[in-house]
């Protein structure tokens, strides 16, 4: 049995990131698979829309995929939302100052360059400083999905628990990666201007907060927090070139419900 990653990335005419997406599948399901990443890619009527190909010849490491919550109530004002979300960093020991920074990068768009980036950004907890050696591109979690046998199994659950929009399983499966490589926490939400939803996952739980961020807005991104002595090429091996499958566990199923962070 074959496994490969298929990767795609849309851009704009400027060679800017619009999206990006991976599937790892048996070599029967790659025709289809294309076909799914090119229709997600022409959501944003790109210029340029690049797919990868690539057999993974090492062993597939197995996570359990991360529990899923809700922050806050739906229909939260902005502030309530994000005040929440900080309050779960600052339980995480993320410095407050390093919070508020990371909240404006992903306001003002993360790029050292501006606007938005096709990767996340490395964010030391202390000290607030960026790691990532290139500041407009920043670091990808690749090689990362659930399981085949698990697929529809992680949908069936997430919609029992309130949470049926494809983006969140999305990001639930790549959150479960970015921990399991030893980042402390993520901080993130969508640049589609007509998602509002975003997310903090750490210490095994992925916590979603719808209203996030105002609707119209397409600024957004990822942020890794690390330690201040985290191993940079050793993080970025692990995020980038280690093969993951998140798998889904009967407790997992059995989580039911939405729940509000205390």
């Amino acid at each position: 049995m074959n496994i490969y990653s298929v990767r795609m990335r849309a851009a704009d005419e400027t060679g800017h990131h619009l999206s990006g997406m991976e599937r790892l599948v048996l070599d029967d399901d790659i025709a289809m698979t294309i076909q799914e990443l090119y229709q997600r890619a022409w959501h944003n009527h790109p210029h340029d829309v690049h797919i990868t190909i690539e057999k993974i010849d090492q062993e597939i490491t197995q996570v359990p995929v991360l529990r899923i919550r809700s922050g806050v109530p739906t229909k939260s004002p902005k502030s309530l939302v994000r005040t929440q979300a900080r309050q779960i960093l600052l339980d995480a020991h993320i410095h407050p100052d390093v919070i508020d920074y990371a909240f404006s990068l992903l306001d003002r768009g993360p790029a050292a360059s501006g606007g938005n980036m096709r990767g996340a950004v490395l964010l030391t907890k202390h000290s607030g400083r960026r790691l990532e050696p290139d500041k407009d591109r920043g670091v990808r979690t690749v090689r990362v999905d659930v399981h085949p046998k698990d697929r529809e199994h992680l949908q069936r659950a997430l919609v029992q628990q309130g949470f049926p929009h494809p983006r969140t399983q999305d990001a639930v499966i790549l959150a479960t990666k970015t921990l399991w490589a030893g980042v402390i926490a993520e901080l993130g939400w969508s640049d589609d201007p007509d998602y509002t939803t975003g997310f903090v996952a750490t210490k095994g739980t992925y916590w979603r907060f719808e209203g996030i961020k105002d609707a119209g807005v397409n600024l957004g991104g990822r942020i890794y927090f690390v330690e201040e002595d985290a191993d940079t090429a050793e993080l970025m091996k692990r995020l980038q070139q280690i093969p993951i499958w998140v798998m889904v566990s009967t407790e997992f199923a059995r989580n039911e419900g939405e729940h509000s962070y205390e």
